[in-house]
């Protein structure tokens, strides 16, 4: 969860398995006050979890649409609002958030960090791939992430599962900081102007 400077409370939700590859999608969205978005009986307005079949008709039309769908099963974990000045001005007030990575998907989805994307304070419901390039190939990765903030100057942080890697972001050009020599890879985050080697492993950072 987080909350924005206005002080509109905002989530991101990991969804529930066991309905196949494509159901139900996982999202982010803005939370009011008396929100109900369905669980365990419903999910995305009032479709019903056959698993729950006949239970609370009662509250079909109840359940609150989420802003910004995003593909089953990415599973969508920390999330934070951006506030700093170091990307340019539009990233201002955007939602960052975490997709750790489907387990039990076909085809793998997730693994990577989204920007979703606002107009005025409002979610416009898409959303765009900000870092990727965690995943090797359809039975491996190497990065996992869980969580993202931002730091004071505002530099942009993510972290992986098991704390394996932290990756700090910044502006394109800025130089990376020197790492020790753990493993490279290569990450692409949408800010920087190329692709960068970086080294991950324990306790390892990396700067954009």
């Amino acid at each position: 969860m987080a909350i924005a400077p206005d002080g509109t409370l905002w989530c991101s939700t990991n969804e529930r398995d066991d309905l196949g590859n494509d159901l139900p999608p996982d999202y982010v969205t803005r939370v009011r006050e008396g929100s109900f978005f369905g669980w365990p009986w419903y999910y995305i307005g009032g479709n019903e979890d056959p698993h729950h079949r006949g239970e609370r008709p009662d509250l079909k039309d109840k359940v609150a649409l989420p802003d910004v769908l995003i593909e089953a099963h990415s599973a969508s974990l920390g999330m934070t609002v951006y506030d700093g000045s170091q990307f340019p001005a539009d990233y201002r007030g955007n939602i960052f958030a975490a997709e750790h990575g489907s387990w039990n998907r076909s085809k793998r989805t997730g693994y990577k960090v989204i920007r979703v994307i606002m107009k005025n304070g409002v979610p416009t419901g898409e959303y765009e791939d900000f870092a990727t390039g965690f995943v090797i190939n359809d039975s491996a990765v190497w990065g996992r992430p869980v969580g993202v903030t931002v730091e004071r100057p505002a530099h942009f942080r993510g972290r992986q599962r098991h704390d394996l890697a932290r990756r700090q972001c910044r502006p394109a050009g800025a130089d990376p900081v020197t790492i020790p020599r753990l493993g490279v890879r290569g990450i692409h985050t949408r800010n920087s102007q190329r692709r960068r080697r970086v080294a991950v492993g324990t306790g390892a950072a990396f700067r954009l």
